[in-house]
C-alpha cells in the first residue's frame, strides 16, 4: 500500500497468551540484534513489542528511542496491559519522543531528565495527512452504505466477557431506536470478540457486521461516518484529523487531549445518553488543530536520530 520495504516480519501465533508472546518476541528481537548489531533501536506502537525492544536494547547497551512516549492513564488496569508496559519502557529508553506537551509533563513528573525528552508530535498524524491526500479520503465520492452510519470498533481485553455482552445489547437498543441509521462494525478476529458479536448482533437489519478493514478502508469508514464509537487508542488520533466526534468506550484514556475536542469517555451506564448528545452535535464544526501533532513529527525524529548517531 505504501511501498515500504520490510526486511523482516514477525509472524507470531494468533490468540496465544501474553506470556507466550513475550517469550517468542524476546527471542525474535535478540536474534535480530545479534545479526545486525545496531547502533540505535527505535520502537513505537504495540506496547509489548516496544517494551521488549527497550528492554533488550538496554541489556545489549544499545541507544534507543521511544516514539509515542509518555502516554499515561496512571491506572494499571486501564488500559491493561498497555499502561504497565508504557510506564516500564521509560526505565530502559535512552531518548523519549512525546506526541504532546502533556505526555512530556508525565515523563518529567516521573523524573525523566528533560534533556532526554523531545516533543515531536505523533507520527500517526504524518501518516494521516499523507494518506488523506494520496487516497483522497475526504473527497471519496462513493458512498460506502446507502444510509448514514455509525462506525463502531471494539477489541480491548478489559471490554471482553460480560462487558462485551452488555455493549452488544446497548448497540442493539440503539439500532432499534435509530432505525434510519446503520451501525457498521468491523469484527475483530479474536474469537473472544468475534463469537460474542456474531452471537448477539447478527441478523439485525441495520447492524452491518463486516470483516476487519485495512488502514485506508478504516479511514474511509471514519470519514464517511456520522461519528464513531470505539475503545481503540489509535482511532482517537484519527478522528481528530478527520474531524469526527467519538464516544470512547473506556473508563479512561492515555490520550486525554481528545477530551478537549472530539472525544467523550463513555461506559455502559451512560452510552445511550451520550449517544444522543453526540448525535445532535455531530454536524458541529470545531475550528481547532489536531492536538496530537502537525504532520512533521517524522522530521523531528529524524533530526534527533542524527544528533544521537
Amino acid at each position: 500500500m505504501f511501498k515500504t520495504k520490510i526486511d523482516y516480519q514477525n509472524y507470531s501465533k494468533k490468540n496465544v497468551s501474553l506470556a507466550y508472546n513475550s517469550i517468542y518476541i524476546s527471542k525474535y528481537i535478540q536474534s535480530k540484534i545479534e545479526i545486525f548489531q545496531p547502533n540505535l533501536i527505535i520502537y513505537q506502537g504495540d506496547t509489548l513489542s516496544a517494551f521488549l525492544a527497550a528492554y533488550f536494547a538496554n541489556l545489549n547497551s544499545i541507544f534507543s528511542i521511544h516514539i509515542e512516549a509518555g502516554l499515561r492513564t496512571y491506572d494499571n488496569k486501564n488500559p491493561w496491559p498497555e499502561e504497565n508496559f508504557r510506564s516500564s519502557i521509560k526505565d530502559f529508553t535512552s531518548y523519549h519522543c512525546t506526541p504532546t506537551k502533556l505526555s512530556k509533563i508525565n515523563l518529567l513528573n516521573e523524573k525523566v531528565p528533560e534533556a532526554k525528552i523531545k516533543i515531536t508530535g505523533n507520527t500517526i498524524v504524518d501518516l494521516l495527512k499523507y494518506s488523506i491526500k494520496k487516497f483522497n479520503i475526504l473527497n471519496f465520492k462513493k458512498n460506502l452504505y446507502e444510509s448514514p452510519y455509525i462506525y463502531i470498533t471494539i477489541h480491548r481485553r478489559e471490554n471482553m466477557g460480560s462487558k462485551l455482552k452488555t455493549f452488544c445489547n446497548l448497540i442493539k437498543k440503539l439500532s432499534k431506536k435509530y432505525k434510519d441509521l446503520n451501525f457498521v462494525i468491523p469484527v475483530h478476529s479474536n474469537p473472544n470478540i468475534f463469537n460474542f458479536i456474531y452471537k448477539y448482533l447478527s441478523n439485525q437489519k441495520n447492524i452491518k457486521l463486516i470483516k476487519p478493514l485495512n488502514y485506508i478502508e478504516n479511514l474511509k469508514h471514519i470519514a464517511q461516518s456520522e461519528f464513531v464509537i470505539s475503545d481503540s487508542g489509535g482511532i482517537q488520533e484519527e478522528v481528530a484529523s478527520l474531524k469526527k466526534f467519538i464516544l470512547i468506550y473506556r473508563d479512561t484514556t492515555e490520550r486525554p487531549e481528545i477530551l478537549d475536542s472530539y472525544g467523550i469517555l463513555t461506559n455502559d451506564k451512560n452510552l445511550l445518553k451520550n449517544f444522543e448528545y453526540i448525535f445532535n452535535l455531530r454536524k458541529t464544526k470545531l475550528h481547532i488543530s489536531n492536538p496530537f501533532g502537525d504532520g512533521r513529527a517524522s522530521d523531528r525524529v529524524y533530526k534527533l536520530i542524527n544528533n544521537v548517531l
